[in-house]
């Protein structure tokens, strides 16, 4: 997977490395990895508002992000029209960035879609070991994506018929994920 555009002139102007640099972190990185795109987002910006320039709107994107239950560009829609009809003054300081992440998110999409089907495909290995994993234990997906496009996704690189669980963000966060799925086991 490529990783998510940020640097658009916009949202995140390439800031000599350092937001490059975390960015990586983001897409690679073993504490945060797999983390869900807005959030992701939220983090880079909160880095580049207290290290190098201020971005007006993050506190209140950062508070969505904290509470919203589906991290979806539907969401943000909701959020901008919600904002848009409360006559609140706090939209109009902070709909901007509401707007400019859901531009960016559709951006990263129509990248997405523009890949060749060859470059949409599973890491080497990975269906070799999911077969074999499966035939000794349960499998699940835990994902913070929406599950129209991780079943999409999995479909598509043939990996369905090794999973046992399929667990996206309409039923939680990952946490609460393998939480349900580890007392349902449980009981």
């Amino acid at each position: 997977m490529i990783p998510p555009p940020v640097f658009d002139n916009y949202i995140i102007p390439n800031i000599s490395g350092g937001i490059y640099f975390f960015s990586g972190l983001l897409e690679v990185g073993v504490v945060i990895r797999g983390i869900n795109r807005f959030c992701g987002l939220q983090r880079i910006l909160t880095e580049k508002d207290n290290r190098y320039k201020k971005i007006e709107g993050i506190d209140v994107y950062s508070e969505w992000c904290s509470y919203t239950k589906i991290f979806s560009e539907a969401a943000l829609e909701e959020t901008i029209e919600a904002y848009k009809n409360s006559n609140a003054g706090l939209f109009y300081q902070s709909q901007g960035i509401f707007e400019k992440v859901l531009d960016w998110s559709r951006m990263v999409n129509r990248e997405i879609e523009g890949l060749e089907e060859k470059e949409k495909t599973a890491f080497d290995g990975v269906k070799e070991a999911l077969s074999e994993a499966s035939k000794f234990a349960d499998t699940a997906v835990v994902s913070s994506a929406n599950s129209k496009a991780v079943e999409e996704e999995w479909h598509r690189c043939g990996l369905m018929d090794y999973v046992d669980y399929f667990m996206t963000q309409e039923m939680g966060s990952k946490e609460e994920c393998v939480f349900i799925q580890f007392w349902q086991e449980k009981k």
